[in-house]
């Protein structure tokens, strides 16, 4: 998903359609996720990101998830990629200003 955004904005920018120091990044619930992978994964490619009820982390995505999932997740070997994936688990000295918009009840976020 990421490789395929960042192969999108490397297009755009050689079409002319948009100018590399002033792209942003904005999305919604799973476009939300994608924004948040975005400036924490490429930090450099965006000048600011906003995210609205985007999962921050996987880790408290897949235990809100019912029971019955569980055998899918255990299948899927989830564990193991949802700390690499999780845009609250990687460090990076991103440079984008984030806005990161949900709401305290939801346990997803």
């Amino acid at each position: 998903m990421h490789t395929d955004l960042i192969d999108g904005v490397d297009w755009a920018v050689k079409q002319g359609i948009v100018n590399r120091r002033k792209m942003c990044v904005y999305g919604g619930s799973y476009g939300g996720y994608a924004t948040l992978v975005s400036v924490t994964f490429t930090p450099k490619v965006f000048t600011c990101a906003v995210d609205y009820v985007g999962p921050s982390s996987l880790i408290t995505l897949v235990e809100s998830f019912p029971p019955y999932w569980r055998p899918f997740l255990e299948e899927a070997g989830t564990a193991s990629w949802v700390t690499r994936a999780s845009p609250t688990t990687v460090r990076t000295c991103g440079r984008a200003p984030r806005s990161h918009e949900s709401t305290a009840s939801r346990p997803r976020s």
